[in-house]
């Protein structure tokens, strides 16, 4: 079934038949921002009753940002150990 499989970082599972690499050079290419039809930046997108009316008009759809260092950083140098609790 469809709704089962699972894709890799090799290969990526596509959603609604979307090509990530195409639509990334495709709107690179153009100097567009990717717009996705299937999840617009409207509020039709945010469930019903989720909101109120005055929280819906102040809402702002943002982009994310990406933050690169300059030079990669490392962990192992790091005397902290990091303990995550147990899952039940």
């Amino acid at each position: 079934l469809a709704y089962r499989q699972t894709g890799s970082l090799q290969s990526p599972q596509k959603f609604n038949n979307q090509d990530f690499t195409h639509l990334r050079d495709y709107c690179l290419s153009r100097g567009l921002l990717f717009e996705d039809d299937t999840f617009p930046a409207h509020v039709s997108s945010i469930g019903p009753n989720l909101l109120s009316e005055d929280k819906l008009s102040r809402l702002q759809w943002k982009r994310p940002t990406v933050t690169l260092l300059p030079e990669p950083c490392s962990l192992l140098g790091s005397s902290t150990v990091l303990t995550f609790p147990p899952t039940s």
